[in-house]
């Protein structure tokens, strides 16, 4: 993977998300979630979405060839099962709450990857699996017990079996940090 490098004036930080053709029925699991466990002020909402490729440097004059490249991916319809809720690094330190889907973007990912390194882009962190962020924070660890015990509950309680539900990628898009 590419390695950072300072950052220069014409440069443009982006991200790659696929929207999801289901995003009232993911906003109405992240509220109501959001609300049962107390709608702690420590986290911020999220807009259901799938990252695809986490956030890239590249140079502004390229834009129209990385808005070829998100083109030429060609995922849109791809099924995304959705198969519970989750939290991300641990229960622990529960900083992403998120919907587990076991869609495969392994190889749409990489060719991704390489067109955009081959216009020079550059990122410091790799993919991570897919999922589908419900809320974040930032300050991990100083969540209150009671509050993690609140969100270990809602965890257990959202794992579903192989009868999970199904969006799919309704478009993508560059996104513009």
């Amino acid at each position: 993977m590419s390695q950072t490098v300072p950052r220069c004036e014409n440069e443009t930080t982006a991200f790659i998300e696929a929207k999801l053709a289901s995003e009232p029925r993911i906003k109405y699991i992240r509220d109501l979630l959001y609300k049962r466990i107390g709608s702690p002020s420590e986290y911020t909402l999220s807009n259901p979405h799938i990252t695809i490729v986490p956030p890239f440097r590249f140079d502004s004059s390229s834009t129209r060839e990385v808005s070829r490249i998100i083109d030429s991916a060609s995922l849109e319809e791809t099924a995304v099962p959705v198969k519970g809720v989750s939290v991300w690094p641990s229960i622990n330190n529960p900083r992403v709450v998120l919907l587990d889907t076991p869609v495969d973007l392994v190889h749409p990912r990489r060719k991704i990857l390489k067109q955009l390194e081959k216009i020079g882009a550059t990122w410091s962190e790799p993919p991570v699996n897919p999922h589908i962020t419900l809320f974040k924070t930032d300050v991990g660890h100083t969540i209150s017990p009671n509050l993690k015990r609140r969100i270990h509950l809602e965890v257990q309680s959202k794992r579903m079996r192989s009868d999970a539900w199904k969006t799919s990628v309704k478009y993508f898009d560059l996104n513009v940090i």
